[in-house]
């Protein structure tokens, strides 16, 4: 009988932690492309703000970091997904990148439309027979992004409700190295994954 991966007559396929070897190349593509985007939009700030004599446009350095920002920067891309359109067609800002000053009403477009415990209080009724009990997060206490905060605030909010939860936090695990389990950099990817198809398939035992 041939083994998981393999057919009558042909090797295995070699994997890179479980995944098929090829993949290892468009992960190396993607790294890339991530890091070379985030480096050349810094180089494009310093290049709009740097003096003529230095090779730079001269702009202020606030009308620089504001371009930058409305074109790649991360709240930018929250926006474009999130706000609702100014009469150029363009996304409200959340809040002015030069005095911070915060626009309550795009604020309040955020929360009426995407934040989704907000949601969650609003239609829960209807919404109870499709999500009870199936939440399932596990998020590390030093996440990078402090996505351990938002995870909490949904807890408290999904506990008010009277819903089932199932939240897990990791101590002193960040965004990056949550997954690890003593000797094994994806035992909790593989905990998890085992826990999904205990659901799935009732009975099957783990080997």
């Amino acid at each position: 009988m041939a083994a998981v991966g393999q057919t009558e007559g042909r090797p295995a396929e070699r994997t890179v932690f479980g995944h098929p070897v090829g993949l290892t190349n468009l992960f190396g593509v993607e790294l890339w492309e991530r890091f070379s985007f985030y480096w050349m939009l810094t180089i494009l700030g310093y290049y709009l703000y740097y003096s003529v004599t230095e090779g730079g446009l001269e702009l202020p350095k606030t009308t620089a970091t504001g371009i930058v920002g409305a074109y790649g920067g991360q709240m930018a891309s929250f926006e474009w997904t999130f706000s609702p359109r100014g009469a150029d067609g363009r996304p409200l800002p959340m809040f002015d990148r030069t005095t911070g000053a915060v626009d309550s009403a795009v604020v309040d477009y955020w929360k009426e439309h995407y934040d989704v415990a907000e949601r969650l209080r609003r239609h829960w009724p209807e919404l109870r027979r499709d999500l009870d009990g199936r939440i399932h997060l596990t998020v590390g206490t030093a996440d990078n992004f402090h996505l351990d905060g938002a995870a909490r605030r949904l807890e408290a909010t999904m506990k008010q409700l009277g819903a089932k939860t199932d939240f897990r936090y990791v101590e002193g695990r960040g965004h990056f190295d949550l997954y690890a389990i003593g000797d094994d950099p994806q035992g909790l990817y593989r905990k998890i994954a085992w826990e999904m198809y205990a659901v799935a398939r009732p009975g099957v035992k783990r080997p």
